[in-house]
């Protein structure tokens, strides 16, 4: 996007135009538009807030705050999602990975749903200083529908990480 002169900087969107112009860069076989919008199609692969299947928190007992995943989706061609938000006022935007997409299980943050804040320029994980959620959202015992958002930072940075949340599944 920078080499080709269209801004990265967060402040230059509103909504979902972020995603929109993104989507441009990317291969993708979906393009699940923000879940708010009129007419849209309901896709499989495509995450919905009232499919029984939504994300859920880290510890998987509860619904992800769906508030944070609204601004737009996109299923890459290896079935990867990436799902957008431009939190309003905050001039940042969130991007959630959800690496084996969201017609396969967990599709729980911090398992296989991860967040991360792009802002000043730069694509930051989650949980990490400065970033919109801190690591306290990577927390078994809280009941915050965010929890889980928070991870990315944890899962980067422990080599360990991924080991721990495995056996949690099993």
């Amino acid at each position: 996007m920078e080499a080709d002169g269209v801004s990265t900087d967060p402040k230059s969107y509103s909504g979902w135009m972020f995603y929109k112009t993104f989507a441009k860069y990317v291969k993708t076989v979906v393009d699940c538009e923000p879940y708010y919008s009129p007419g849209k199609k309901d896709y499989p692969q495509c995450y919905h807030p009232s499919s029984p299947k939504a994300y859920k928190t880290y510890d998987g007992k509860r619904k992800a705050n769906s508030g944070v995943l609204n601004d737009g989706e996109l299923v890459l061609l290896d079935g990867t999602n990436l799902l957008f938000e431009n939190p309003g006022g905050s001039n940042s935007i969130y991007v959630s990975v959800d690496l084996n997409g969201f017609v396969n299980p967990p599709n729980r943050w911090g398992f296989d749903l991860f967040t991360f804040h792009f802002k000043d320029g730069e694509l930051r994980t989650m949980g990490s200083p400065g970033t919109g959620y801190p690591a306290t959202y990577c927390n078994p015992a809280s009941e915050s529908l965010e929890n889980g958002i928070g991870c990315a930072h944890y899962a980067k940075t422990n080599t360990d990480y991924f080991k721990k949340i495995l056996k949690e599944l099993k």
